[in-house]
């Protein structure tokens, strides 16, 4: 993306504000995970996020796409199991059967069809999905940050509570299935 002054405005207001503009993931959970940050956490998606990618979206608060803009999630294909809560996530956005083709095949899901699930939001080509973003952060960064927080706190609370039991379970899953297939060659 070219971050042309207005996004860079925006994201500086969103800043001044005490928001974070970006979340980094580092090792097998997301240090610290968007949910848990104090301030909404908008993801982009311009091209393909795949794996950890794709499931870190599910942690984020907003999530806008390109036109070009995919999600995959790869790990039963692989031989593991899906992983970052993604088998709680899904199932809870989109309901067991299309969790279960989704997670299962590991297929690709296009802008539309994310649009269309309501994993995220198609706004256009690139330079929408800037735009978009820009207006997003500008339009937060006006808010009351009390009750955008407490407003997060309370939509965020039901899942929180069981993410942190559900990447534990994920994580053995995909060490039993890997111990498994090791000790199957």
């Amino acid at each position: 993306m070219n971050h042309d002054h207005s996004m860079l405005d925006a994201a500086l207001a969103y800043a001044a504000r005490g928001w974070p503009v970006a979340a980094a993931c580092r090792g097998p959970r997301c240090s610290p995970g968007p949910a848990a940050l104090a301030g909404p956490v908008v993801a982009c998606v311009q091209g393909g996020a795949v794996g950890g990618g794709a499931t870190l979206r599910l942690h984020c608060d907003g999530v806008l796409c390109s036109d070009t803009g995919c999600l995959r999630f790869p790990f039963v294909p692989l031989g593991i199991a899906p992983e970052g809560a993604s088998s709680r996530l899904l199932p809870e956005r989109l309901g067991i059967s299309r969790a279960m083709d989704i997670l299962l095949t590991g297929r690709k899901v296009e802008a539309a069809e994310i649009d269309a699930l309501g994993l995220g939001i198609k706004v256009g080509d690139a330079t929408a999905l800037e735009h978009r973003a820009g207006d997003w952060l500008k339009r937060f960064a006006e808010l009351p940050a009390d009750a955008v927080r407490t407003t997060k706190a309370l939509i965020r609370r039901p899942v929180e509570a069981d993410i942190n039991e559900r990447f534990d379970a994920e994580i053995r899953a995909i060490n039993g299935l890997l111990e498994r297939q090791r000790k199957a060659t």
